[in-house]
């Protein structure tokens, strides 16, 4: 068995569950999820400088943004993951494609918990999938490159 392909299997079911897990994250109460927000920032806000810090702030104002945007930028490193080495106009395409859709249909299931949804949050989703699929990339890019350098000078050295 080819382990390349074998790993792709394991990253479509990474990517399902995480799916899955942003959107039963959509499908809580207002209430249900005001308290896992709440529960969250009780953690993360003092550890960054606590309320009246400029970060605490801020986090305590846009905890639930930044939490979209994490789950939905870690979305993003899975599926850059799964398509390494493949790399087309088209695979680009169905990835950033799919990256959208989720992000559409999690603000759509928004819409049956009276919770609302708003085309401002399916951007703010999509930008979080489409930066850390572009930062993985660009840094897999450069890795690849500075080890191809150091392979053509070690040899450029022995010749």
């Amino acid at each position: 068995m080819n382990i390349i392909k074998d790993l792709r299997w394991i990253w479509l079911l990474v990517m399902a569950a995480t799916v899955g897990f942003i959107w039963q994250q959509s499908t809580l109460a207002p209430v249900a999820s005001a308290e896992t927000s709440d529960a969250v920032r009780d953690v993360i806000v003092p550890a960054v400088g606590g309320p009246t810090s400029v970060l605490g702030s801020f986090v305590d104002r846009f905890i639930r943004k930044i939490a979209h945007f994490i789950e939905f930028a870690v979305l993003g490193l899975e599926s850059e993951a799964y398509w390494t080495g493949r790399h087309t106009r088209l695979t680009v395409f169905l990835q950033m494609v799919a990256g959208l859709l989720v992000a559409a249909c999690d603000e759509v299931l928004q819409l049956f918990t009276d919770r609302g949804a708003a085309f401002t949050d399916v951007l703010l989703d999509f930008s979080g999938f489409v930066f850390a699929a572009l930062a993985a990339r660009s840094i897999l890019l450069l890795c690849r490159r500075f080890i191809k350098k150091r392979k053509a000078d070690a040899t450029g050295r022995r010749g």
